[in-house]
Parts: C-alpha cells; structure tokens; sequence
C-alpha cells in the first residue's frame, strides 16, 4: 500500500509523520517482502547461478 495513502488516511499532515511513527512497521514488511521476493527468485534461478547472483 502506498505510504502516501496510508498517512492521509489516518489524517496526517504528511508522510514523513507517518513514516516516523510506524516505521517499525514499514521495516517489517519490507522484510517479509524481501523474504518473498527471494523465494520466487529461487524458483526461476538455477542453483549453478546462486554463487553468480551471490557476487553481484
């Protein structure tokens, strides 16, 4: 969900106020995301590719 949405939404006057506030949030889901998106990058990567991908 966009951050911008999100903080007018909860009646901020602008997203950094959003940002500060519920960072420990936005991080989390990074995280998850990060973790999904590695996941699905596993499927289509060969194995023989991973020390490749590692350097990059």
């Amino acid at each position: 969900m966009d951050l911008y949405i999100i903080s007018k939404r909860l009646g901020h006057s602008d997203i950094s106020t959003t940002s500060r506030v519920y960072s420990y949030l936005i991080d989390e889901y990074r995280t998850r995301s990060d973790n999904q998106i590695e996941k699905t990058l596993d499927i289509f990567v060969p194995k023989s590719s991973e020390k490749k991908t590692q350097i990059l």
